[in-house]
């Protein structure tokens, strides 16, 4: 019996100063929102797994943030609505690495592919790391606008 009680005692005990994690949906929002234009309109919230999805837009573009309950941020996704490429590829592929070191820091295992169809136009597709993301960027391959990116944080 006091076994038990002193059992019991210490889970209490445990539980009480262990933190809550779980935020609100207000405060999923806002930390959701430090990753995305501040000009973007919230759209939606949905729980998926053990993860949130929060979903904004700005002019017909797309923008999704993945956080855990406790606000850190795993993940960003952007689509431009309409996606297109250009017409050739205009830009070199040193101008693509230094595009992406500009807006990504310390770039680094930086690997470009070309791609090209009838619908889409020429984009380059970029891969990257740096030490807190690892990220796939699209890029249309005339203009060097980023028409999508998916980044993963670490």
């Amino acid at each position: 019996m006091k076994y038990r009680i002193m059992t019991m005692a210490a889970v209490i005990a445990a539980a009480s100063i262990l933190p809550v994690y779980a935020l609100s949906e207000e405060e999923l929002i806002e930390a959701a929102k430090e990753y995305i234009p501040a000009e973007a309109e919230f759209i939606e919230m949905e729980k998926d797994g053990k993860f949130w999805e929060a979903e904004f837009i700005l002019d017909q573009q797309e923008y999704e943030v993945i956080l855990t309950g406790s606000g850190k941020v795993k993940e960003v996704e952007f689509d431009a609505h309409p996606e297109t490429g250009g017409k050739s590829f205009a830009l070199e592929t040193d101008e693509i690495r230094r595009l992406i070191r500009k807006q990504y820091g310390n770039a680094e295992k930086i690997r470009i592919r070309k791609k090209q169809s009838r619908k889409k136009g020429c984009t380059y597709e970029v891969k990257f790391r740096t030490d807190e993301i690892r990220g796939e960027v699209k890029i249309n391959a005339e203009t060097g606008e980023i028409i999508e990116y998916e980044l993963r944080y670490s």
